[in-house]
């Protein structure tokens, strides 16, 4: 939005690009080469407390219920006995 000057506001659309790999539905294959490379690689681990991060829950649990009991299944003999 922007303000003009009489007090009104007016939406200015703004062009946005938006650009794609055209090979975005083909799966990409791990190379052997790159499978051992990856494989010798040191993983490094870090506690969040050295990294300056709290670990919490945002979620709180509100309720819990059992699901609902069902019918008990009952074999018909004939589509009649069904409908009726």
């Amino acid at each position: 939005m922007a303000l003009v000057e009489d007090g009104s506001t007016r939406i200015l659309e703004l062009l946005k690009g938006l650009s794609t790999d055209l090979r975005l539905d083909q799966p990409r294959h791990a190379t052997l080469p790159n499978i051992f490379k990856a494989k010798s690689m040191v993983t490094k681990k870090f506690k969040p407390e050295k990294l300056n991060v709290e670990i919490k829950s945002d979620l709180e649990i509100v309720q819990v219920n059992d699901p609902q009991k069902r019918k008990t299944w009952v074999i018909v003999s004939s589509v009649d006995e069904l409908i009726a």
